[in-house]
């Protein structure tokens, strides 16, 4: 359960970072503000897996599973057709598997 913990932890800090910066930047924009912020929570989890390696059984499994579910959430958030959200879950999902190459460039606001 130390891994939920993490990852958990590491959303919610991400999520609210991303989202406070845009709230003070773009005030007004509540759907930039969402969508900023669930993006900031899938870095988040992203990052958690990397930040704390040892509380990952797989951390792999784990960040392809965090991709398919940023994409699923974001795309029923907009209420985008299903098309599109099948789209944008397989998008997150190679994202989620490509994350160990590139969450190291990722700037934290």
């Amino acid at each position: 359960m130390k891994w939920m913990k993490a990852a958990l932890i590491c959303g919610l800090l991400f999520s609210c970072a991303f989202g406070l910066i845009s709230l003070v930047f773009y005030f007004g924009e509540w759907d930039r503000l969402l969508f900023v912020s669930l993006f900031g929570f899938f870095i988040g989890l992203i990052a958690a897996t990397e930040i704390d390696k040892k509380a990952f059984p797989n951390p792999a499994i784990f960040q392809v599973f965090s991709g398919l579910m940023a994409g699923l959430v974001i795309g029923v958030a907009f209420s985008l057709d299903i098309d599109k959200i099948i789209l944008l879950t397989i998008l997150g999902g190679v994202l989620g598997w490509l994350a160990p190459y590139w969450i190291k460039y990722v700037q934290i606001p």
